[in-house]
């Protein structure tokens, strides 16, 4: 059964315990209902009152321990100490928040002494996210199944943002307790870098990516929609003259959940549903208004083109802010390669890509087939010398035309004109001192 915390105080115990009755349960799920699918959201519920009770009960008992429901007075913060916002988006806002002494006690899967994120969502307003549309469409079942899937050890281990618990604060707010990301994300990144990413480590993320892709299809059954740079984030700080850190896949808000998991005989099958997503990285069905797992991967293959040369194919960047123009460069344009990204790039590494880019949903690569790509096999960078040109030497070497470039480079931001894109992080400052010969001078005078 749902777990429901009520008052501290013992003293009021018996008062608060009258007061949260079936029947102001109820009021309360049929409130926060009418809301969300009903006449205040213009949606029409899929369920009749007595229905929608039902499927809650179902719900909360099937994951006892992973959701919890706060009547007031409690909060969240009874059981995690919220530190910082880290980040803000259109459905919520992400806290960095570590356990208390009563939040390690009543959440098995919380660890102290370990920060976790802690995304807050409004349950005002009529807006939700578009992953809680499919999910409320589900079976009870089947809703558990998924949630569990990415609850679970596994999801971590195949670089899907784990999740640790739901806190339903009735009836203002819910909060999402996942994994906590402390690195940056892969848009700052490549932002800062000087130079694509050498092949081994576009491919050891680019394993990543797909790893976590196929945990999504296969094991939870989702489609997640909306896979880019932004929403890939290192599990700790990548720094110069060090092998790249894990990478974690996150944010399923734009996620459609399906009635069961993807299998590989399903694995090209598309499904009606609306439109969502970014549009630099929305694959040609997609605007047709259908998706599946193809359109996940030709996601995934627009971003390992953006690893390995820093621009998006089929000159996206110059028609990002025109919606018409950005859809017929996806419907008619062909993948082709300058001399070059020829030079550049090896073979294996072009054949992969045009594996994920093919138009047709039907001729492009599983997420198993890609997997299994041999230029994905490649052992990842070993760790180098403190010397700067060898960390340098990994990177692809910059033509004329791109050197001057990035001496002019010019401010920018979320922009894929990386080459010229010079954001001032430590990353770059690192840079900039070395290609100055400025850094021995600070070493020698001690104030680095």
């Amino acid at each position: 059964m749902p777990r429901y915390f009520l008052s501290k105080s013992q003293a009021c115990q018996s008062k608060v315990e009258a007061w949260a009755t079936k029947k102001l349960q109820r009021r309360l799920a049929r409130k926060i209902a009418r809301i969300e699918f009903g006449e205040d959201s213009g949606v029409r519920p899929l369920r009749s009152e007595s229905q929608e009770e039902a499927w809650n009960d179902a719900i909360h008992e099937a994951l006892d321990k992973l959701i919890y429901i706060l009547l007031p007075p409690r909060r969240t913060q009874e059981y995690l100490q919220f530190d910082h916002e880290i980040g803000r988006g259109g459905f919520g806002v992400v806290y960095r928040a570590c356990p208390t002494d009563l939040g390690l006690q009543e959440i098995p899967s919380l660890k102290g002494g370990r920060a976790y994120a802690v995304k807050r969502v409004s349950r005002y307003g009529g807006k939700r996210e578009e992953v809680a549309t499919s999910l409320h469409k589900l079976q009870p079942a089947r809703l558990a199944r998924f949630v569990r899937s990415l609850c679970a050890p596994a999801c971590a281990e195949n670089h899907m943002v784990r999740y640790h618990a739901l806190f339903l604060q009735l009836p203002f707010h819910m909060d999402l307790v996942m994994e906590y990301l402390a690195g940056q994300d892969m848009f700052d990144y490549l932002a800062t870098s000087t130079a694509p990413l050498c092949e081994q480590d576009a491919a050891q993320v680019s394993r990543q990516l797909l790893g976590a892709v196929h945990y999504l299809h296969r094991v939870s059954g989702a489609i997640h929609r909306d896979i880019k740079p932004e929403n890939m984030c290192f599990v700790r700080p990548a720094l110069p003259n060090e092998p790249l850190p894990d990478m974690k896949l996150f944010d399923i808000g734009l996620a459609w959940v399906l009635p069961e998991p993807i299998a590989e005989d399903t694995a090209h099958v598309l499904h009606a549903v609306p439109p969502s997503g970014t549009l630099l990285y929305m694959a040609p069905e997609t605007w047709a208004g259908e998706a599946g797992a193809p359109s996940d991967v030709w996601a995934a293959g627009l971003v390992v083109h953006l690893f390995l040369t820093l621009q998006p194919p089929f000159g996206l960047n110059a028609l990002a802010s025109n919606k018409k123009l950005l859809r017929q460069a996806i419907d008619s344009a062909e993948l082709a390669w300058s001399d070059k990204f020829k030079a550049r790039l090896s073979d294996g590494a072009r054949e992969f890509i045009e594996s994920l880019l093919q138009r047709a949903p039907a001729e492009r690569s599983t997420t198993s087939e890609a997997l299994a790509h041999p230029w994905l096999q490649q052992a990842p960078r070993q760790q180098e010398a403190p010397a700067v040109a060898q960390w340098r030497s990994c990177r692809p070497a910059l033509c004329d035309e791109e050197q001057e470039q990035d001496r002019n480079g010019n401010w920018s931001k979320r922009t894929w004109d990386m080459e010229r894109v010079r954001a001032f992080s430590p990353h770059s400052l690192w840079h900039f001192l070395v290609g100055k010969g400025k850094l021995a001078g600070i070493v020698q005078a001690g104030t680095l």
